[in-house]
C-alpha cells in the first residue's frame, strides 16, 4: 500500500474515532471544549483578549462575593475598543432578547 493511502486511511480513522468519541459524550457533559465547568471563568480582557482561567478557593470566594448572577443567557461583545455584557431580558411584545439572536448573527 503505498504512503499517501496509509495516511489517507489512518487520517479517516482518526477523524472516525474522535467523532465517536464526541458521540458518547452525555449531553451537557462537562467534557466538551466549549463549557464553562464549576470553579472556572472566562475573563475579558480591555484589550479584547480572553482566557479561561480555573479558580482557586480565593478566586471563587471573590467572584461569589463581587459578582452577579447573569439568569438566562448572556454574551460578552466588543466594538470599538469597549467590551459589553448583554443580558438577556423580556421585550415588549413578551419575547426575550435572546430569542431574536437568530436576526442579529452574521452568516457570513
Amino acid at each position: 500500500m503505498s504512503i499517501s493511502k496509509r495516511v489517507l486511511l489512518a487520517s479517516g480513522a482518526t477523524l472516525a474515532l474522535t467523532s465517536m468519541v464526541r458521540a458518547q459524550a452525555p449531553q451537557g457533559s462537562n467534557q466538551m471544549e466549549d463549557v464553562i465547568l464549576d470553579h472556572q471563568g472566562l475573563h475579558l480582557a480591555p484589550d479584547g483578549r480572553h482566557r479561561t482561567m480555573k479558580m482557586n478557593e480565593t478566586g471563587s470566594a471573590m467572584a461569589m462575593k463581587y459578582g452577579e448572577e447573569v439568569p438566562g443567557h448572556a454574551m460578552f461583545y466588543r466594538q470599538d475598543g469597549k467590551n459589553y455584557v448583554v443580558r438577556d431580558r423580556k421585550m415588549a411584545d413578551g419575547s426575550t432578547l435572546f430569542q431574536r439572536a437568530g436576526d442579529w448573527e452574521s452568516r457570513s
